[in-house]
């Protein structure tokens, strides 16, 4: 005989235990959008950056249009995080690298345990510069 009342009692004894790892799982998905999103933000951020320096724009102003540039929701930039490196040859400046480190905070529920809180992104990009060549 088989009763439904205790089948339904199964299925919620096998949910409640299935629905911490669903949980943790889209929790997951959604935490590792907004890292993926933040690192493509600061790798633009930083061409754009390196871009601006190769035209002729001073350190300042480089530093300036790579943190307004760097918009992602979670993503953090800070001015001493960003180096713009001249790249010489015979006394020329041929090249200007711009790098730049930023973090995004884990907000997620309980996915600090698991992952680096916050978690740190690098970019870096080398442009050519237009007045030597």
């Amino acid at each position: 005989m088989c009763n439904s009342n205790n089948e339904r009692g199964v299925a919620i004894v096998e949910f409640a235990i299935i629905l911490p790892v669903l949980l943790l799982l889209v929790f997951g998905i959604i935490q590792f959008g907004f890292i993926f999103n933040g690192q493509i933000t600061l790798t633009s951020a930083v061409r754009e950056g390196a871009r601006f320096a190769v035209v002729g724009n001073n350190e300042g102003d480089v530093k300036d249009k790579v943190i307004k540039s760097s918009t992602a929701l979670l993503l953090k930039v800070l001015e001493d995080d960003i180096d713009v490196i001249e790249i010489k040859e015979d006394g020329n400046v041929i090249q200007k690298k711009v790098s730049a480190k930023g973090t995004v905070d884990i907000i997620m529920p309980f996915l600090d345990f698991f992952i680096k809180n916050p978690v740190e992104l690098t970019a870096e990009s080398i442009m050519r510069n237009e007045k030597t060549f």
